[in-house]
């Protein structure tokens, strides 16, 4: 794994996965590339949960190619968010961040995360609901879920949110 000056890991990226070898090259490359002309200490997390595909083996390869990439595998599909709360706890990271494996939170959006996050936020999030974006629709029931989560978040354990538009939707919607 890649370390910083004083041997602290800044950026630990979490990136779940259910068959997704046909994506996941694209995916790493860009994350390694991104991380490393940024000159950023980071590891790269890559979570299988349970793919029947060749996605285990392509996340072996790079982690024999990489040692900023740790495999996590889980031995039969518990879903996305079994296979984040996994990533998450092997992480070593000062700030843990977790992706999909088509990267559609884009990793442009680090900078304006980590500023939420020193400006106080416990928890800082990308969200297009927030932007109005489109392809932000969800049905009712998942924005009130959605809703209620941040509350209780907010609420009830007191912790601090930071919501961040994605670029592209900023762009949209003409709001920062």
């Amino acid at each position: 794994m890649a370390r910083g000056l004083h041997g602290t890991l800044e950026v630990s990226i979490v990136i779940p996965c259910y068959n997704e070898a046909r994506r996941l090259p694209a995916t790493m490359e860009r994350l390694h590339r991104c991380f490393e002309e940024g000159h950023t200490a980071y590891e790269l997390i890559v979570v299988d949960d349970g793919s029947s595909d060749s996605t285990l083996r392509c996340m072996k390869d790079w982690a024999r190619a990489s040692s900023a990439v740790q495999v996590v595998a889980l031995p039969c599909n518990r879903g996305k968010g079994r296979a984040v709360a996994k990533g998450v706890l092997a992480s070593r990271g000062e700030v843990v961040l977790y992706t999909d494996a088509d990267l559609s939170t884009p990793i442009d959006e680090l900078d304006r995360l980590r500023d939420a996050l020193a400006g106080g936020a416990d928890v800082a999030f990308g969200s297009r609901a927030v932007s109005g974006a489109p392809g932000a629709a969800r049905p009712a029931h998942r924005r009130l879920m959605g809703r209620l989560l941040l509350e209780m978040l907010r609420d009830v354990l007191r912790i601090r949110l930071a919501a961040v538009i994605p670029a592209r939707a900023r762009k949209r919607t003409g709001r920062r």
